[in-house]
C-alpha cells in the first residue's frame, strides 16, 4: 500500500492513498504526522476487483470513520459520519486506513491544519 500524494491549499489538504489487496492496514502517519490537523471528510472509490470490500479510517487505535463498503469498481462511497472526539490528529500523531478484507481501493481524506 502507498500514500500517493497530498494536495495542499493553504490550510486545507487532501491525502490520496491506495490500499492494496493482501495488506490489511496502511499507516499514513505512524506517530509522525508533520503537523496537527482535523479530518473533515473521507470518500473511497472502488478499484477493479474490489467488490464488497470495506475501508475505515483510524487514529491508530480508534475509528474516526466507520467502515465504508465498496460494492463495485468505480463506486464512490462517502463517510456518513465522523467521530468528532477522534478526528483531531496531533503533530506526531497517527492516521491509518484499515481494510476488513485486504481490498484495493482509492481513498481520499480531506483535512485542515489546526496549528
Amino acid at each position: 500500500m502507498a500514500v500517493i500524494e497530498s494536495y495542499v491549499h493553504q490550510e486545507l489538504f487532501v491525502i490520496e492513498a491506495l490500499t492494496e489487496s493482501g495488506s490489511a492496514e496502511l499507516k499514513i502517519y505512524d506517530g509522525d504526522a508533520p503537523a496537527a490537523f482535523e479530518v473533515l471528510d473521507m470518500w473511497v472509490v472502488g478499484e477493479p476487483g474490489g467488490s464488497g470490500d470495506t475501508v475505515k479510517l483510524t487514529d491508530g487505535t480508534d475509528d474516526i470513520v466507520a467502515a465504508l463498503t465498496t460494492t463495485t469498481s468505480d463506486l464512490i462511497v462517502r463517510a456518513a459520519d465522523i467521530d468528532q472526539a477522534k478526528n483531531n490528529i496531533a503533530a506526531d500523531g497517527s492516521l491509518s486506513l484499515v481494510t476488513a478484507s485486504a481490498c484495493t481501493a482509492r481513498c481520499f481524506i480531506l483535512c485542515r491544519r489546526t496549528n
